[in-house]
């Protein structure tokens, strides 16, 4: 014996030769009733309007923004604008202080550059005490970094550099010891 399904409340019912349901009365024979599409709202005329001028305002604000940064330097111009002051003479202790973390950062550069995951290397903040001075142009630092080794461990590692300016303002790695 077969089962008939109700179109309307999905009761299944014998087929004993009824044409309507025994729950909801409805005819067992009918097509399930489809849902009605909402309709969808028209835009009002203010609305349009209000949309167009936002999208004009938009692609004028947009218009001038690009041309104002993409804009060179005009020669005609250039006479008038104020050069910025002079940065101040730098004293003695000053400038020892800027070479002395100048060279920290050119020795953590060169370390970095010989490890086997140079993006892993984890060097600790400026110490001036970790940095000496033996002349006028060549630097020694001694300082540790933290890096992943081939086992993807943490190791920390401990280094010396020597490291010397050039006349031209690079850089040269003399000697590099690491624990």
């Amino acid at each position: 014996m077969s089962k008939i399904k109700c179109p309307i409340c999905q009761f299944k019912q014998p087929e004993d030769g009824r044409t309507t349901c025994e729950i909801c009365g409805a005819s067992l024979f009918q097509e399930k009733p489809k849902k009605e599409k909402k309709e969808r709202k028209k835009m009002t005329e203010a609305g349009k309007l209000v949309l167009g001028i936002s999208f004009v305002v938009f692609l004028v604000l947009g218009y001038t923004w690009y041309q104002k940064h993409n804009e060179p330097a005009s020669p005609q111009w250039f006479h008038m604008r104020q050069l910025p002051p002079a940065p101040p003479a730098p004293r003695k202790d000053r400038q020892k202080t800027v070479d002395k973390y100048v060279a920290y950062a050119i020795a953590t550069e060169f370390v970095e550059d010989r490890l086997l995951a140079p993006k892993t290397a984890d060097f600790p903040s400026f110490r001036p005490e970790a940095v000496q001075q033996v002349n006028y142009d060549t630097w020694i630092v001694n300082s540790y970094v933290d890096s992943q080794n081939a086992f993807r461990a943490m190791i920390r590692t401990h280094y010396r550099a020597k490291v010397m300016v050039l006349g031209d303002g690079s850089w040269k790695l003399l000697d590099l010891q690491t624990k």
